[in-house]
């Protein structure tokens, strides 16, 4: 499960809880990443797309609180050649408008192209 605290929304801490949860999962020679989000979190949802998650499925009334509906996302493979490359962009993108980041890891080399 990841979040973000209310205060830091759209301060780019979102961006790098996707970056390094999918930067785990190759390391851990994860074929892809699937997550389950509230069908009204609209806002996590277009996060996820930017990252390449495509709604794959639903989970009826997967939520105990209220009953909602989860949306199934997934990425493409992680050896989509593509795919990473989106991946590199995102991440230089970031970079060029955040700056240095506080992160403990450097991802570049986990999504380093192997064509």
């Amino acid at each position: 499960m990841i979040a973000t605290h209310p205060n830091e929304r759209r301060r780019g801490v979102g961006v790098l809880l996707v970056l390094a949860t999918i930067v785990e999962a190759l390391k851990t020679g994860a074929a892809n990443a699937t997550l389950e989000v509230r069908k009204s979190n609209n806002a996590a949802r277009s996060l996820y797309r930017k990252y390449g998650f495509n709604d794959v499925g639903i989970r009826h009334r997967y939520y105990h609180d209220n009953r909602e509906d989860a949306i199934i996302m997934s990425t493409p493979a992680f050896s989509n050649l593509e795919y990473k490359r989106s991946l590199i962009r995102r991440w230089n993108g970031y970079l060029s408008i955040r700056g240095k980041t506080k992160l403990q890891f450097d991802p570049t080399p986990y999504l380093a192209l192997t064509e």
